[in-house]
């Protein structure tokens, strides 16, 4: 039987444990409090700064991202592998050339606005560190390919010329996107006669793609001819950049008397 005094002292343990259970809880209330503090704090900086960038977007662009967003559940997809990381559908090689460009471009599929990240390419091979070391395209090859800086009213241009049967052949394509521009032209006589306006301020590059390749590509390079159209320009403006300084050193410099 339990006495009045050893259940005084049950009830007294159970209130020093109440009163120390109730002690942690406020604890935690407070801490809890102070978090909740915190992060709406936080959360009201972001939403400023989000406002704030969504202020400097264009307004077009801004309703297209908020209307995919909330069908999609996300308005931007980086492009991985030549495909949209967010529907999975493979981009086509123009479309994909244009996003590596740095143009606005969406998803064909799921409309999301595509991406790219540079860092993300696969490190270059041994081979093609080795094939760095440009080498030059023959002077009377019957096949050549040009960058030129201004065609027109079109920019920065890649043109193929090719000479066959009496006849020469130009085609003109953007040396950002790969797409071409215009009609492929024939005229009598070989390249260099044919096509004497087309070939000042240009750069020669390394390409040998045939007539009949270049029909297959209809109207835009292949991302694998795009790319190293674009590395042979870099290596053709770092030569000449190097000849440059080296001719820059080279030069004694005039002194006053």
């Amino acid at each position: 039987m339990v006495t009045a005094e050893a259940r005084e002292k049950q009830v007294k343990a159970a209130e020093a444990e109440l009163k120390e259970e109730t002690a942690e809880i406020e604890k935690e209330k407070k801490i809890a409090h102070d978090r909740t503090a915190q992060d709406e704090k936080e959360l009201a900086e972001w939403t400023a700064k989000r406002d704030g960038a969504r202020g400097a977007v264009d307004p077009d662009l801004l309703r297209h991202y908020d209307r995919v967003q909330k069908f999609r559940g996300s308005g931007l997809a980086e492009v991985l592998e030549q495909r949209c990381s967010g529907c999975q559908v493979a981009l086509r090689p123009q479309t994909f050339n244009e996003v590596r460009s740095g143009k606005m471009i969406y998803c064909d599929s799921c409309q999301r606005i595509l991406y790219y990240d540079p860092s993300k390419e696969a490190p270059a091979t041994e081979a093609e560190k080795n094939h760095r070391r440009r080498h030059h395209p023959k002077i009377d090859a019957s096949q050549a390919w040009y960058y030129r800086g201004e065609h027109g009213d079109v920019g920065e241009v890649f043109l193929s010329f090719s000479n066959s049967a009496g006849s020469a052949t130009r085609r003109v394509y953007d040396a950002a996107s790969g797409r071409k521009l215009g009609d492929t032209v024939i005229r009598e006589g070989a390249y260099r006669q044919a096509f004497p306006e087309d070939l000042a301020e240009t750069i020669r590059l390394n390409g040998n793609w045939s007539d009949a390749e270049q029909d297959d590509w209809l109207d835009e390079l292949p991302t694998a001819v795009l790319d190293s159209l674009q590395r042979d320009l870099a290596l053709a403006r770092a030569e000449a950049a190097s000849h440059h300084k080296k001719e820059t050193v080279g030069t004694p410099s005039s002194v006053g008397s």
